[in-house]
């Protein structure tokens, strides 16, 4: 073997080492922005998900609004009632 066949073979393992590394990296890379995106589509889902439920809230306080202003109106009805038997 001469000196020149054995230095292509460490040229070679090198640059395969070079691109393994390289393909490894990427390959990294590519999962963790794929985690991201899938972490960004949980947090939105969550998002939407609390608008939904916050609107939810926000319709059931009118009801409840609205029946603690007629139990008002009743109850001064009753008050006024009484008043006016005595």
């Amino acid at each position: 073997m001469t000196w020149q066949t054995a230095t292509t073979g460490m040229v070679s393992l090198v640059l395969l080492g070079i691109i393994v590394t390289v393909v490894i990296a990427q390959l990294g890379a590519t999962w963790r922005a794929k985690a991201s995106a899938d972490a960004i589509e949980g947090y939105r889902r969550l998002a939407e998900e609390a608008r939904t439920a916050e609107q939810q809230l926000l319709a059931r306080l009118g009801e409840v609004k609205a029946d603690l202003e007629h139990l008002r109106t009743r109850s001064d009805e009753v008050y006024r009632m009484l008043r006016d038997v005595q």
